[in-house]
C-alpha cells in the first residue's frame, strides 16, 4: 500500500491519486474495485479518472492493496479532529 497520509486519528477530507502507466500490467483490479477512480485505456494500462477523486478511501485503499505491482498511489489529506 502507498499512502502519503498522517495519523489515522484525523478525518480524510479528500485524496489525490496517481497511477503509474510504465508499471502497470492491465489486471484491471483498481477497476473491479474502484471504478470511479480508474479506468483502462485503449492500451490496458490504468488511468486515472481524476486525481482528486470522490470514491471512498476504503474502496482506493483496496484498489491500491488489489494492483499487483503496486502502480497505485493515494495521497490522503487530512484535517485535525476535536
Amino acid at each position: 500500500m502507498s499512502v502519503g497520509a498522517g495519523s489515522t486519528e484525523n478525518a480524510v477530507t479528500a485524496a489525490m491519486v496517481e497511477a503509474n502507466r510504465r508499471v502497470c500490467v492491465g489486471s484491471g483490479m483498481c477497476v473491479a474495485i474502484a471504478p470511479g477512480a480508474f479506468e483502462l485505456g485503449e492500451d490496458r494500462k490504468v488511468q486515472v479518472r481524476n486525481p482528486l477523486v470522490d470514491t471512498e478511501l476504503d474502496d482506493l485503499l483496496d484498489a491500491d492493496d488489489g494492483c499487483p505491482v503496486s502502480a497505485i498511489t493515494i495521497h490522503a489529506n487530512h484535517s485535525q479532529g476535536n
